[in-house]
């Protein structure tokens, strides 16, 4: 059994209720102890400006990426639409789209043209074509109604587009194009910011951004204005935010 000093017991029973439960305990702080933040209230607030423009940044990029892949799969599902319907029809050149009357924001197929512009086939007279299976859950129709009007990165060399009065935006798909087009680029594709890293690399990078801590850390030290000192701070906890790593001590 444990025991207890004769004053702790004292404060223990002067604690408890009359429900026979104990209450709270009030204790001093320990000596030297100091329970608030000592971080400089501009540097935190830098920091914070900082971390708010990061997540800006972020979401940015995640928009930018959401329409790019919308973009990617649109034109990987107008490339297979065009080699389906060149197998089913060897002379086409064209696959025309028109834009729907009730949903401006997505296409119809309308008709498949040969070289000459002749008709081949039209969703109009005849939707035999159209309801031709593309995927195990979707038609040919399905697919390309998903095609997004505003969203046309995926048009890009392989469809022209046209203003009709009548019938609204219209793109005129070259199926030849199309088969042979290589997919969308992300336009950060080349930015090392944003390429894959092997683990050696990772390695590499967090062995770098550790020596960068490091040498902040001397800079700081030696800083003679405050202002230089808080910027230096900053930095540092900017890195240690990235690296995931907790050096405060």
């Amino acid at each position: 059994m444990t025991s207890i000093s004769a004053s702790a017991k004292a404060a223990q029973d002067t604690a408890r209720g009359n429900d026979g439960k104990f209450g709270i305990q009030h204790h001093r702080e320990a000596a030297g102890v100091a329970l608030v933040s000592t971080e400089d209230p501009r540097a935190r607030a830098r920091r914070l400006r900082d971390q708010h423009s990061a997540l800006l940044e972020h979401q940015r990029r995640a928009a930018a990426d959401k329409r790019f892949f919308e973009a990617a799969m649109d034109r990987i599902t107008v490339q297979l639409v065009s080699e389906r319907l060149v197998a089913d029809h060897p002379t086409a050149t064209h696959l025309r789209l028109v834009q729907n009357d009730e949903d401006l924001t997505r296409y119809d197929a309308r008709q498949i043209l040969d070289a000459a512009g002749n008709m081949l086939a039209d969703s109009q007279l005849d939707r035999t074509w159209l309801e031709k299976d593309f995927s195990p859950i979707a038609d040919i129709e399905d697919a390309l109604s998903d095609i997004s009007v505003d969203n046309d990165g995926w048009a890009d060399g392989i469809a022209e587009v046209h203003d009709d009065p009548h019938e609204g935006e219209i793109r005129l798909v070259d199926l030849h194009a199309a088969i042979q087009a290589s997919p969308l680029q992300h336009p950060d594709s080349r930015d090392p910011r944003r390429m894959p890293l092997s683990y050696e690399q990772q390695d590499a990078l967090v062995e770098a951004g550790f020596m960068a801590i490091d040498a902040l850390d001397t800079r700081v030290e030696d800083a003679d204005e405050l202002e230089v000192r808080n910027r230096l701070e900053a930095q540092r906890l900017a890195l240690e935010s990235v690296l995931g790593a907790n050096l405060q001590g």
